[in-house]
């Protein structure tokens, strides 16, 4: 039997902390071994120097530094900042010993140099006795000595006097200082220095081997994203300290030029993926989110400039490029730390000590700082405490999830410990159904009428009924012993997705406060809700519904668990007779239909009188134009220009007055009238807007499509028709579709919609949000523009969850190139907030009602918005 997560988990924190505590006994067996330093049993010779910009031969340089008042070399060398100089030193030298010859090593004092070329001249009696080559740009296996270490052999008779002449330059401000030593005390110290960074290199390994342990056992990125980001820390200090020079590319001076800084950019490109998993930031911290990902770019960048670009000016587009990325990751962690995310403070702690280490270092290199050896290792200790705190942090997050799952399983068995007590008192009332324990008709009878007497203003109720699909074939298939268990299963789940929902929004039935759901014949289920739209209701529902398994498994057998819903929102002088009856007609037209949610109005309703008549006057009202189009103004955002407009059907009967088109278009779509009705609209629609550009505003125009047009064969013709009948391009015309239109039957949708676009017709996702839109299929669409329905905007500067969704839908719509249009803009201080956001357009009272085309005319001319700003190529998405 595997291990399951859980436990890799466990084990994964057992051995990241012992393996924290031996990271900081190696860097403290580091210090303790000798601080990165060399044994101090040797001889500094005394030397003179000089910078110069000419070019000189070391004849001339000897001559100058012998003639000419030069300045002494102290202990800690000399700093060389002038990377135009080249900078030369001379010091006498004698050996006295009782060997005729002598061999000593003249070494670089000071860790890790880094110059471009030290060129060595020894004289002796006036005559150049020996020249050596050493520094970045020879390989290894042309310099003087072997190992690490930049040195020169010299090889003295003894007791006869030398000059010796060392000319250098370097790209890098450094300090420069030299030991005269024997080849016994070289070999001590190269080794010494072998061991110090061997042990600091081993702690990145074995880090790096952990984790891709981890990473194979647990298969969780983070430790991938980890590994990643060491290995980069790794070779960026490696290719710095000339480590990784010496050790990996000894024949490649051009590319440790620029190696470093190569890497730099490497781990700039890394960061990201290890910090948005770690700390969580798509979540934790959206808006940084983005600014994290973005630093994989900034990362390309530096990485490109450090092969294409000279050294300097790709050591500066590198410095930027840290500032950029170091500042959203620490911000990041500040943030999640702020908001009680514990084991960022390690996150926090190792960026920290690293960006202060480092930028020390800096400061030593611009001149601020005086040298020291700490100075000198800043970065190898902030990049170290870094990687330790990394290591900590993980092993911290690792207890923290090990903990938080615990609770997990401890309220889980309280919870079905409440439950089972629960189902034991519900069992001893008398109103219960006698199959499933719920309440029944009377109990929920009872709840309904406690609602109408106790109404909040600002909240509507609501009666839900879900009724289970195929009961009775599975009944006469496999018995009513197996239809039962499935009714129990149906109520279980209800049960639990019910008590997902949110407490302002679900009303307890009179049997408790923690009762819920009702039966109702058996194979419907009732539940009341409250909210303050409808919108919100049938989210709630659909929620409740989707979060139903799709299957359910007994004693071996797999069966369907099929539902459908039924709304009704209680209204003035209801009564519970009524709100039941309602609510069965729109469930049962859900089954009928085959739709997972119907909400009820008198439309759907067979034996509403008003229906029935609207049918037959519906048809006469086409024929003999009694409806009418109405123009609502949209204006773009950016520009603040009036582009486009949207057609809206009116209907004003003779006797019965201003029926809403949410009533008879319904009806319409119902009764097979919706064909002929989306022909007037369009015919007519074009009509008005050629009669607009005829006037000299040439604006764009949205029309709405019914789902039921979409299976139309001949629509696309029939627009195609009326374009060229009243000579409008089709680029001015946007058809507006909703997401339940397109994912009913997504092959002819896309089908149809492939033909609109070859027209050079625009598509507009119609009331997004009110559906459950997938995606993955959307995005395959040639869609043009994405309109956000009225619920959201309404209420977002009062609603966090709104405003949310507001962002999140216009990042998305953006990236798939598409512009968004947000209903329902009522005021001043709603249009600056969408536009802050980056909305391209906005529709709602704030502009103008829906207008009459004389009377839309007439508020053309007379509002202080430009008009007629219109570039469909700048909004079309591309395919």
């Amino acid at each position: 039997m595997g291990i399951g997560t859980h436990n890799w988990n466990l084990l994964a924190g057992r051995i990241v902390r012992p393996l924290l505590a031996f990271c900081l006994l190696l860097l403290s067996g580091t210090t303790v071994a000798g601080d990165f330093a060399f044994a101090q049993t040797t001889v500094q010779p005394d030397f003179r120097f000089l910078e110069s910009t000419a070019t000189l031969t070391p004849e001339q340089a000897l001559q100058a530094l012998q003639q000419t008042p030069v300045q002494a070399v102290g202990d800690e060398g000399i700093d060389i900042r002038n990377r135009q100089a080249t900078y030369w030193l001379l010091a006498d030298l004698r050996v006295d010993s009782d060997e005729a010859r002598v061999d000593r090593i003249l070494r670089v004092k000071h860790l890790y140099p880094k110059f471009d070329r030290l060129e060595l001249f020894l004289f002796a009696d006036g005559q150049l006795v020996d020249h050596q080559l050493n520094g970045e740009s020879v390989p290894y296996s042309q310099r003087p000595t072997p190992g690490l270490l930049m040195a020169f052999a010299l090889r003295l008779e003894s007791g006869k006097p030398y000059q010796l002449l060392i000319s250098t330059n370097s790209r890098l401000p450094q300090a420069l200082a030299f030991e005269l030593e024997s080849p016994v005390n070289f070999a001590a110290s190269a080794g010494q220095s072998g061991i110090n960074w061997g042990t600091f290199y081993s702690v990145f390994l074995l880090t790096i081997i952990l984790a891709l342990i981890f990473l194979i056992i647990t298969r969780d990125p983070l430790y991938l994203y980890l590994g990643l980001l060491i290995s980069a820390l790794t070779l960026t200090q490696g290719s710095y300290t000339t480590y990784a020079y010496w050790l990996l590319w000894p024949e490649s001076p051009e590319w440790q030029g620029s190696a470093h800084l190569f890497f730099i950019g490497v781990t700039i490109l890394c960061g990201p993926l290890f910090t948005r998993s770690f700390l969580d930031t798509a979540i934790n911290t959206p808006r940084l989110d983005r600014w994290i990902r973005a630093n994989s770019l900034v990362g390309l960048i530096a990485i490109a400039c450090a092969l294409a670009l000279p050294y300097q000016p790709a050591a500066i587009i590198n410095n930027l490029s840290i500032v950029v990325a170091v500042i959203p990751v620490v911000a990041a962690a500040i943030i999640c730390l702020k908001n009680g995310v514990k084991t960022a403070r390690f996150f926090l702690f190792g960026w920290g000590a690293n960006i202060v280490l480092t930028l020390a270092h800096i400061a030593h290199l611009r001149g601020f700082l005086p040298y020291s050896d700490f100075i000198q290792l800043a970065p190898q200790l902030g990049c170290m405490l870094e990687v330790l705190s990394l290591v900590a942090a993980i092993a911290d997050r690792s207890r923290s999830d090990q903990l938080t799952k615990q609770q997990a399983l401890s309220d889980q068995g309280r919870a079905i410990e409440a439950l089972q007590h629960a189902e034991k008192e519900l069992s001893q009332l008398v109103h219960q159904d006698p199959n499933t324990g719920l309440a029944n008709r009377v109990i929920l009878k009872d709840s309904i009428e406690c609602v109408l007497q106790s109404r909040d203003d600002d909240l509507t109720a609501a009666l839900v009924l879900v009724k289970l699909k195929g009961l009775r074939e599975i009944n006469n298939t496999l018995g009513h012993y197996v239809g039962d268990q499935v009714v129990h299963q149906t109520t279980r789940f209800l049960q639990e997705q019910i008590q997902r929902v949110p407490a302002s929004n679900r009303i307890a039935l009179t049997t408790g406060p923690e009762d819920y759901l009702a039966s109702m014949q058996g194979i419907t289920f009732a539940f009341l809700l409250q909210t303050r739209t409808l919108t919100e209701c049938e989210a709630l529902v659909q929620q409740v519904q989707s979060s139903l398994p799709p299957h359910i498994t007994l004693n071996d057998i797999t069966l369907d668990l099929s539902t459908g819903a039924g709304i009704y929102r209680v209204s003035t002088g209801d009564n519970a007779e009524h709100i039941i009856r309602n609510a069965f007609v729109a469930v049962e037209r859900a089954q009928k239909n085959n739709k997972d949610i119907v909400t009820y109005s008198d439309d759907i309703n067979p034996y509403n009188a008003r229906r029935l008549a609207l049918i037959s006057e519906l048809r006469k009202a086409i024929e003999t134009d009694q409806l009418a189009i109405y123009l609502q103004p949209q204006l773009d955002t950016h520009n603040m220009s009036i582009v486009s407009a949207e057609a809206l059907i009116r209907w004003n009967h003779p006797k019965l007055g201003f029926i809403p088109p949410d009533e008879f278009i319904g009806l319409a779509e119902n009764s097979g009238v919706i064909k002929p009705l989306t022909r007037w609209v369009i015919t007519n629609a074009i009509k008005t807007i050629a009669f607009i550009h005829k006037r000299g505003h040439k604006i764009g125009l949205s029309i709405n499509i019914s789902p039921k047009n979409i299976e139309e064969v001949d629509l696309t013709q029939h627009l195609v028709q009326e374009l060229k009948r009243f000579n409008v391009a089709p680029h001015f015309v946007t058809l507006e579709i909703t997401e339940t239109a397109m994912l009913n039957n997504p092959a002819l949708a896309t089908q149809v919609l492939n033909q609109w676009n070859q027209i050079g017709l625009s598509t507009s996702i119609d009331d997004f949000g009110t559906g459950y839109s997938s995606l993955s299929h959307l995005k395959k669409l040639p869609m043009s523009e994405l309109k956000i329905d009225r619920s959201f905007i309404m209420d977002m500067n009062k609603n966090d969850d709104d405003m949310m969704i507001v962002r999140s839908t216009l990042d998305i719509s953006h990236n798939m190139r598409m512009r968004v249009v947000a209903e329902g803009v009522e005021d001043e201080n709603m249009l600056h907030v969408l536009k802050k956001m980056g909305c391209d357009v906005i529709q709602g009272y704030m502009l103008s009602k829906p207008l009459a085309p004389e009377k839309f005319l007439e508020w053309l001319n007379q509002t202080n918005y430009q008009v007629g700003f219109y570039q469909p190529e700048q909004t079309r998405r591309m395919h």
